[in-house]
């Protein structure tokens, strides 16, 4: 049943709500006259390797946590210890609803012992990372795939944004996730040193840049993306 699992939670049909955000591409696109697929691509490679490292952190950190079964009150730390890490107010509401609506998705569907209920009891609503990392231990799916599947969305979601904002080959995110597969394992892979460390240890990989474009977005009148 594992691997069923995390088929769904690879499915961008999945009701996870990750299609009203762009990770950040609308904003920055709007810098630029003209938008093609180099530019998708280096964007997408400095994501993973910003926002892409800290998640990945943090999930094989609360995983870790987890299945510790440590207190209640570790999770709610570990959350306010991504929330430090999310300068931008625009990213920290981006990243809170996509967590909640993961996790929401995920209890409608299939939530052993109410533990995903519960989650949403104690953090109403869990940053990103942490309410992927709940998901993939409430469904029994291994640290590494776990890390896979979050980075496989970062990827295909800010492809599948730039063919809807520019009409771009519909391919794009599948080409995205191929180039980039060998940066996405490097992440995986280290990802696991994160397990044991301190929470106050993990990555903080912002983007400055990015957080003021975030803070710019909501300020538009018209937008097709959240974030």
């Amino acid at each position: 049943m594992t691997s069923t699992l995390a088929l769904l939670l690879a499915d961008g049909r999945f009701p996870s709500g990750g299609h009203a955000h762009s990770s950040g591409w609308e904003a920055a696109a709007a810098q630029r006259s003209m938008v093609g697929a180099v530019d998708v691509f280096e964007f997408v490679a400095a994501r993973l390797d910003s926002t892409g490292v800290q998640d990945a952190a943090f999930i094989a950190h609360v995983m870790a946590m987890m299945a510790a079964e440590s207190t209640d009150g570790e999770i709610a730390r570990i959350d306010a210890e991504y929330e430090a890490r999310t300068t931008s107010p625009a990213q920290r509401q981006a990243s809170r609803a996509q967590g909640r609506q993961w996790v929401r998705a995920a209890a409608g569907v299939h939530d052993p012992d109410r533990w995903l209920h519960d989650l949403l009891t104690l953090i109403e609503r869990p940053h990103l990372p942490i309410g992927f990392a709940a998901v993939a231990h409430a469904w029994t799916i291994d640290t590494a795939t776990a890390v896979q599947l979050h980075l496989h969305h970062l990827v295909t979601g800010i492809g599948t944004a730039a063919v809807r904002l520019h009409g771009l080959d519909p391919g794009l995110p599948a080409r995205l996730l191929l180039r980039l597969a060998d940066p996405i394992e490097d992440i995986v892979l280290t990802s696991a040193r994160w397990s044991s460390s301190p929470v106050e240890d993990l990555p903080s990989r912002s983007s400055p840049l990015l957080d003021v474009l975030a803070e710019h977005h909501q300020t538009w009148d018209m937008r097709l993306f959240q974030s």
